[in-house]
């Protein structure tokens, strides 16, 4: 019994220790979903902000390219100011567009690296939860098991005890049967043995005036002795 007071006081301590850890567990799965939601929210502004920039590089090549048809039928004309013109318009644009083009490739290289970052993260995060669901149902299955063990042990413990009683109580009977029997064997003796006096024509009779004479002249002799 101490071993097994000793083993449940182990067991709800590995308890304790189990759902403590659990907990701790949890609160870091929900610190890594809010990190990654965030980071969701994150890419989807990243890739907002890179498709505009796509689109206004790509306006911007497609302006560039109407600008130089103007600037060839220009020259086409042997008209050199207008061509000139144009000429400087199309070198602004593609400056610009240079620039929404570096801007537009800084937001696509940012989604890739978010998005691997984020696939990453959800791996890791799904590996989390898989190992926090078998340590739970490990948890969950020792602790049935081990209440099944100290019910098992229980009730063993009152089985020997209610056979320990039994055990007495049926040894008290026996006892009280083995004197009800000599009690009746005895009570046919003297039966018996009344019966055989008078078979043999001797009564006793302790109130017949013989009887009581014989009990006073025994007294007096003992008094005079």
């Amino acid at each position: 019994i101490v071993t097994a007071l000793r083993g449940g006081a182990n067991e709800a301590s590995s308890s304790i220790v189990a759902r403590q850890t659990l907990q701790i567990l949890d609160q870091e799965i929900r610190n890594a979903e809010q990190h990654l939601d965030a980071s969701r929210s994150s890419l989807a502004c990243l890739m907002a902000k890179s498709l505009h920039a796509t689109r206004k590089v790509t306006q911007a090549r497609a302006q560039v390219a109407l600008l130089v048809r103007d600037a060839e039928t220009a020259l086409e004309a042997d008209d050199e100011a207008t061509a000139l013109e144009t000429a400087s318009r199309i070198g602004l644009l593609e400056k610009r567009m240079a620039e929404d083009a570096r801007i537009a490739q800084g937001y696509a290289t940012a989604v890739s690296s978010l998005s691997a970052s984020l696939r990453v993260g959800e791996q890791k995060l799904w590996a989390l939860r898989q190992q926090v669901e078998m340590v739970r149902t490990t948890e969950f299955v020792q602790q049935a098991q081990g209440g099944w063990a100290v019910s098992r042990e229980e009730s063993a413990d009152r089985l020997r005890s209610a056979t320990d009683a039994l055990n007495d109580l049926r040894q008290r009977q026996l006892e009280t049967e083995a004197r009800l029997q000599v009690r009746e064997e005895s009570s046919l003796a003297d039966a018996d043995l009344e019966q055989r006096l008078l078979d043999a024509g001797i009564t006793v009779d302790t109130f017949s005036a013989q009887t009581v004479l014989q009990r006073i002249k025994s007294n007096r002799e003992q008094q005079c002795a």
